[in-house]
């Protein structure tokens, strides 16, 4: 079964669907309503597929709501959610 969400290594993204998403300025920003489509158990493996290329053991994904066509993943406001892992543990 493909992965709905996963880290490219060579790239530095994460990638579902058609989209590609970088790592800005502290972590990776998803909208709300991309959320369905990603499966809980490929998001945990492509957040731990990033901490194993960097070594510090935190990453963050930010969760922006609010008006879809006014979202841009580098400029929109983090919130209300983020995901945190740390050490290979997750939490929100």
């Amino acid at each position: 079964m493909q992965r709905t969400i996963r880290f490219d290594r060579r790239n530095e993204t994460l990638i579902f669907g058609d989209t590609v998403r970088r790592y800005r300025d502290g972590g990776f920003t998803l909208h709300a309503s991309e959320l369905p489509s990603i499966r809980s158990t490929d998001f945990m493996a492509a957040m731990a597929s990033y901490l194993d290329d960097w070594d510090d053991g935190t990453t963050e994904v930010y969760v922006v709501d609010g008006d879809y066509d006014e979202f841009d993943d580098e400029y929109s406001t983090p919130g209300p959610v983020t995901f945190v892992q740390h050490q290979g543990r997750a939490s929100a």
